[in-house]
């Protein structure tokens, strides 16, 4: 049971990690620091983001110590696919599109084709 909230926690922290990075960095008018040479703008919203991400981090390091890499790493890889895809049509608006859907259906499968035979 441990195991897979610690998975659930990688999960639900890199993905919300990433979409509040982004949307920190969208919000020029709540910008604490400006890196004009990066056109990166670093807000409270993606400061937060940069905690939940380097949580995420740790739940992958202890991952990391209980299952095989050629176990984990796809299956985090495929399963952050989706989620950031999810995230990025509901939160921003992008476009969804068959060549999309198609292309995360074949990382899924290879996911699937990669841990079906080990």
């Amino acid at each position: 049971m441990i195991n897979l909230l610690t998975f659930i926690g990688f999960f639900l922290f890199t993905s919300a990690g990433m979409v509040l990075i982004k949307l920190g960095s969208q919000a020029s008018h709540n910008a604490i620091l400006t890196l004009p040479i990066l056109d990166f703008k670093l807000s409270i919203v993606s400061l937060l983001g940069f905690f939940l991400y380097g949580l995420s981090f740790l739940l992958y390091a202890t991952l990391l110590t209980k299952y095989d890499l050629t176990f984990l790493n796809p299956v985090t890889i495929g399963v952050t696919s989706v989620l950031i895809f999810a995230s990025g049509v509901i939160f921003f608006n992008e476009a969804l599109s068959l060549i999309k859907i198609i292309s995360l259906l074949l990382i899924l499968s290879g996911v699937l084709l990669i841990n079906l035979f080990r």
